[in-house]
């Protein structure tokens, strides 16, 4: 049998790192506990290169951080992962703090906010290393040079060479998403999550990644460096095979920036749902100048029973000063649309935009009532590093108020324009949530 020296090197080298433990902290959306797809990937490309990798996830029970590195102590790692979000940046840090006081491991942090916080995160002195951006090949290298001893050169990768903090170079975007394997669902507690999801039985799933648009109050754009990629109609179905079939998944929020941006592509995973007659339930978000009635018909007949636009504001001077890229007609186009086919309008809204007045804010309130969405977002303008309103706040007449990321609440203002103060906005709250037609369609998403 010939030998394929390559893999031979790669599994010498890699012998190494006996262990690594990914965490995914404590953290429960509105809609309950779910998979953490990022970090699955990354636990999927590690195994598929030979790597023994172990996820500790703490959103399905109560777990503390001392539970945590307790069972982190117990597998006896050589690198221990963590990814972090906005609102559970706090913990990750504290989580990687008590691991290294404890043990004698690398520690990595991965995900949005150390991405946009790296020279900062990478800084603190139990933090080894900070994974930019995409994870799945960065990580991989990392797990690969550490057991060299080179790890401070990787691609994509914010570290500490001999004391000092440095930002290697950005590695280039995964051009082929068929070529990463399928999140790895066996090592969550995915079942349990299913059963604590809201609805039960619910499973989130990426098909794409990215947005090629330039809307100034999105983080995404500097994540995803404005490049939309997505999977193949046929890769995508075969991972919603085997939630459907594998897993009992009966339905599945898509969590994509834009899961219509390829319409056509849309179009073939609807066909294969119908021919399949696989009976999922899924719910996915657009913008309204990315879908048509054909497809939105198709779509519904593929078992889609939502989409959610996101519109942000009623006011056209407005979408125009943030880069929104549409126009109200469009949107009006895309709600009558969505009501014709059966198929719910969710509306995503953004109050205290650039130039927002209470004034302008109670328009697209009146916006949203004349349209008559079946669900409604309504949620503040909550600034995050990555954004060109939290980079260039003055720029856009926004002042931020609060920078506490782990505090940021939708309803809760955080920041005020020239013309709409926290005060104001507060009692445009009072406002909203005694109101009874959005009392009846609710804020946030089913």
């Amino acid at each position: 049998m010939a030998c394929d020296c390559r893999r031979f090197v790669s599994i010498q080298k890699e012998a190494y790192v006996n262990m690594i433990v990914l965490i995914n902290p404590p953290y429960v959306s509105e809609w309950g506990p779910r998979v953490n797809i990022g970090l699955g990937y990354v636990a999927g490309v590690l195994r598929e290169h030979g790597i023994e990798v172990k996820i500790i996830d703490a959103t399905a029970r109560k777990t503390s951080v001392d539970d945590i590195v307790g069972r982190v102590s117990s597998l006896d790692p050589d690198i221990v992962g963590v990814s972090s979000i906005a609102a559970t940046y706090p913990v990750s840090l504290d989580i990687l703090k008590a691991v290294k006081n404890r043990l004698s491991v690398f520690t990595v942090m991965g995900g949005l906010m150390p991405t946009y916080l790296d020279m900062q995160t990478a800084g603190l002195e139990y933090v080894d290393a900070v994974v930019r951006g995409e994870g799945e090949y960065t990580f991989l290298e990392l797990v690969r040079s550490y057991a060299q001893g080179t790890y401070t050169a990787t691609q994509g990768v914010t570290c500490k060479n001999h004391g000092t903090v440095v930002r290697n170079p950005d590695r280039p975007l995964i051009e082929d998403l068929d070529t990463l394997p399928f999140p790895a669902y066996d090592l969550f507690p995915t079942k349990e999550l299913m059963q604590q999801s809201i609805p039960k039985n619910a499973a989130v799933m990426s098909t794409s990644r990215g947005c090629p648009y330039n809307c100034k109050f999105c983080s995404m754009n500097t994540f995803f460096r404005r490049k939309w990629r997505g999977r193949s109609a046929v890769n995508v179905f075969e991972e919603m095979k085997v939630l459907r079939y594998e897993y009992g998944v009966e339905e599945l929020q898509i969590v994509d920036e834009l899961f219509t941006f390829d319409m056509k592509r849309a179009e073939q995973i609807s066909d294969f749902l119908i021919e399949d007659e696989t009976e999922l339930r899924w719910i996915c978000e657009s913008r309204v100048d990315r879908l048509s009635e054909n497809l939105l018909e198709k779509m519904k007949k593929a078992g889609c029973y939502a989409v959610c636009l996101g519109v942000e504001s009623g006011v056209q001077s407005i979408l125009d000063r943030v880069g929104k890229g549409i126009d109200l007609h469009q949107v009006e186009h895309a709600v009558q649309a969505c009501k014709r086919v059966g198929i719910k309008a969710i509306g995503s809204f953004i109050i205290g935009l650039p130039s927002e007045t209470e004034g302008t804010a109670r328009q697209t309130l009146e916006f949203i009532k004349r349209l008559d969405f079946d669900r409604v977002i309504i949620h503040n303008l909550n600034p995050y590093p990555g954004s060109e309103i939290y980079e260039n706040p003055e720029e856009y007449g926004i002042t931020i108020v609060n920078k506490q990321f782990s505090t940021y609440h939708f309803f809760a203002p955080v920041c005020e324009t020239d013309g709409f103060s926290i005060k104001q906005q507060a009692h445009l709250w009072l406002d909203i949530l005694c109101d009874p037609f959005f009392v009846k369609r609710g804020i946030t998403i089913p």
